[in-house]
């Protein structure tokens, strides 16, 4: 296989690294285009030793791991936000999908991976492996998105209560 061109950009939030690839993708055929019309573009063979593989994403995959580091996690959120599934956990049973978050700073003593260690108007603080998470919007199997904190009054969440590390038995991980 043959590679026309290499270009690289940053990879911010999901939805503006697609809004950049877009860009990006349109300059590119411009500049190459007219080359590929009068046989001028060049042909770099690829090199299959960078070559990176990943198998297709399925809607498990955007299960969050509570024990893995907050920058996991919170890249996990970023990656699966909108237009995708979601990143999500459950809560006593119940689906939680994670639509925004923050890094949220270190695990204060004796709180879990999992564990909401504070609630307030910017958002849930969650413990993970080795720090916190900020959940700032969420969404409930029940009903449609809304703030974290909001939804956390409603169900009525405490510091201390606990997302499940995994889908809980018996429950499906989509």
């Amino acid at each position: 296989m043959n590679v026309l061109v290499i270009a690289a950009h940053p990879i911010d939030e999901v939805v503006g690294a697609g809004g950049t690839s877009l860009r990006l993708g349109r300059e590119l055929v411009r500049e190459c285009l007219p080359r590929l019309a009068d046989g001028t573009a060049p042909r770099i063979p690829q090199d299959h030793s960078l070559a990176t593989y990943w198998p297709r994403r399925g809607p498990a995959d955007g299960l969050l791991n509570w024990k893995a580091t907050a920058r996991a996690v919170y890249d996990l959120v970023r990656a699966s936000t909108r237009p995708y599934p979601g990143a999500f956990t459950y809560h006593e049973g119940r689906k939680v999908t994670v639509w925004s978050a923050r890094m949220g700073g270190p695990v204060p003593p004796g709180s879990v991976a999992g564990e909401m260690v504070e609630i307030t108007s910017a958002g849930v603080r969650v413990a993970t492996g080795d720090g916190c998470v900020l959940l700032t919007s969420l969404e409930s199997d029940v009903a449609g998105e809304e703030r974290a904190d909001e939804l956390a009054r409603r169900w009525g969440w405490r510091p201390g209560d606990r997302f499940c590390d995994g889908a809980p038995a018996g429950v499906s991980r989509t």
